[in-house]
């Protein structure tokens, strides 16, 4: 339904439970944003414009209270420890996590440019 992990929900209850939070979030947002009353009366107390969640479909809304109970549940956060495992440079080198720190933060970027 939602095209990421191919289930509408996260894995285990934990996920399950913080995907129906955000849901209940997303949709509060989105039913605000489409009443003016509502959202003129809201609007001073939120730090981005609700009128944009009014725009939003249903699956989107859900797909992104997915993609914020995934990202709460992170094992890996922003300034953790990382084991210092072997990665293929571009070149086809193998090297080790720990080679390129050298006194600076380290910054792994897992995308794609398609």
């Amino acid at each position: 339904m939602l095209g990421v992990g191919g289930s509408m929900w996260p894995p285990g209850l934990l996920g399950k439970l913080l995907f129906l939070v955000f849901a209940g979030q997303v949709m509060l947002l989105h039913y605000v944003g489409r009443v003016a009353f509502l959202r003129k009366l809201v609007q001073p107390y939120i730090g981005y414009p609700l009128h944009r969640f009014a725009v939003y479909k249903w699956n989107e809304l859900l797909f992104c209270a997915k993609c914020s109970a995934l990202h709460a549940l992170r094992k890996v956060k922003a300034g953790a420890m990382f084991e210092d495992i072997p990665v293929i440079t571009l070149g086809g080198e193998t090297r080790r996590l720990s080679s390129y720190l050298q006194g600076k933060p380290l910054v792994l970027n897992f995308g794609s440019l398609s």
